[in-house]
């Protein structure tokens, strides 16, 4: 399964994902849309080695500021869970 998702400006605090398969992957970008290039890459995180195994990561501090929006691209991934603040 892959999709996408768009999210208004934000400071990410943690990220939560349950894997759908091997290899499950979040890449956040700091970019409102699809046109986020490697250069607007804030986040990414690769886990799972089954579906359903879940990864937590806590960012220390501030967090991870997106300052044009916060762009999700999600591979082999059924949830998504992004806490933080958002404007």
């Amino acid at each position: 399964v892959t999709s996408t998702t768009s999210i208004t400006k934000a400071r990410i605090m943690a990220v939560s994902a349950q894997a759908s398969a091997a290899n499950g992957s979040v890449k956040s970008y700091n970019e409102s849309d699809s046109s986020a290039t490697a250069s607007k890459l804030v986040c990414e995180l690769k886990f799972g080695t089954a579906d359903g195994e879940w990864t937590h990561f806590y960012v220390p501090g501030q967090g991870i500021y997106c300052d044009t929006g916060m762009y999700a691209v999600m591979a082999n991934c059924d949830f998504l869970t992004v806490t933080g603040t958002f404007t």
